[in-house]
């Protein structure tokens, strides 16, 4: 862990992580994005791909992932579910 001194935070206080590092792409999370509504393709609400859709609601969908209100590994899981389970149906 690296510390360093921060003036009004007592003697140490921790390094910020770097913003790049925590943060997905554009492209990733258009990518992630994608698979997500293509996984739900079936009902009318999901239909909309994501340069369709409102750049408000893609902001805030965006700031809530990349701060830790959903947890990545948990939407990865979800989305892989949903994509295998919509295989399966059509098998």
């Amino acid at each position: 862990m690296n510390i360093e001194k921060v003036p009004g935070f007592g003697r140490f206080a921790p390094k910020p992580k770097s913003k790049a590092s925590s943060e997905l792409s554009d492209a990733q999370f258009n990518q992630t994005l994608k698979k997500a509504l293509g996984a739900e393709e079936a009902s009318p609400k999901s239909s909309l791909q994501p340069d369709e859709m409102d750049p408000e609601k893609l902001r805030l969908i965006r700031s809530r992932i990349n701060s830790g209100y959903y947890n990545r590994s948990e939407v990865i899981d979800s989305t892989a579910d949903k994509i295998l389970n919509k295989g399966e149906q059509n098998d």
